[in-house]
């Protein structure tokens, strides 16, 4: 039973671009993700991990997805910066106008992953956009080159959760101006 719903999770994750970041070799049936067992029981903490699992299950609309709901009448443009559009990927890593927050809850996590695996192994790992967005979204698809320590992980989790929310809040804030 185990192995079937494994199974149809894989398939499902293969079939929907919408479970692209989420790690599935990592989950565990009848455990929940990391992204849940590292909450506090805080209002603050559970808006952080809703805001978060709305990235990770792609169902945090941004510009780029509304160009697709509204068949392409809305442009996809970032209405931020007007650079490029706007997907999950230019939010965390290039949009020019939320680059303050990026670099305030950013450097937090490079700090505390290149201590790990040093700076070399960052750039071999880390090498793209797409790369970076998967580690803030879902950080237990890099377990491979972290230690074995939970404890890391987790520390990790809180920190790419603190900036998604606070990406999230800047972002909500220069839309409303």
């Amino acid at each position: 039973m185990s192995n079937y719903w494994k199974n149809v999770l894989q398939i499902d994750t293969i079939q929907k671009t919408s479970l692209k970041y989420l790690a599935i070799n990592q989950i565990k049936n009848g455990k929940p993700h990391i992204s849940y067992t590292t909450l506090q029981p805080t209002i603050l903490d559970v808006r952080k991990g809703i805001i978060k699992s709305r990235m990770m299950t792609r169902t945090y609309t941004l510009q780029a997805d509304r160009h697709k709901f509204s068949r392409y009448e809305i442009a996809p443009t970032c209405q931020m910066c007007n650079q490029e559009p706007e997907d999950l990927t230019h939010m965390l890593t290039t949009c020019s106008a939320l680059s303050e927050t990026r670099k305030e809850t950013f450097n937090p996590i490079k700090i505390y992953v290149t201590k790990f695996i040093g700076e070399m192994k960052w750039k071999e790992t880390f090498i793209n956009r797409h790369k970076i967005t998967v580690l803030i979204i879902d950080c237990t698809n890099f377990t491979y080159i972290f230690s074995e320590s939970k404890l890391k992980i987790e520390e990790l989790e809180m920190l790419t959760r603190d900036m998604c929310y606070k990406m999230h809040n800047s972002r909500l804030k220069l839309i409303s101006v």
